[in-house]
């Protein structure tokens, strides 16, 4: 089972990821590849948490596509799966190599999440 999603910016005891995720005000949708797409639960620079529409078939890297509301372009990010929930249809990812300029999206995209 995974931990119980946070919109705190601040890790909660017993979090144990290093940076703060938060929950969209409104959808964004992901592309997993191989047909298969969801929406994102959750998203922080260290990585993001989604529901998918297929079950995912195992993998233990997976490439992931979206656009947040104010970026330009559509990220493709690489990440690690750190999680599976019981339905495969629910995941968590930890990004690998995220480009500094990808992480700023994210960081101004987190400012404008809290400030609304």
């Amino acid at each position: 089972m995974h931990t119980t999603i946070s919109s705190q910016n601040t890790p909660r005891s017993g979090e144990r990821r290093r940076q703060a995720r938060l929950r969209p005000s409104s959808i964004i949708y992901v592309e997993l590849g191989s047909g298969n797409g969801g929406i994102i639960l959750n998203l922080g620079v260290g990585g993001l948490a989604f529901q998918a529409v297929g079950k995912l078939n195992g993998q233990q890297e997976l490439t992931v596509k979206f656009r947040l509301p104010s970026a330009k372009q559509t990220a493709e990010i690489v990440g690690d799966i750190a999680w599976l929930g019981p339905t495969h249809k629910e995941a968590g990812i930890c990004f690998k190599g995220l480009t500094g300029n990808m992480q700023q999206e994210i960081a101004d995209w987190m400012a404008q999440q809290e400030q609304a």
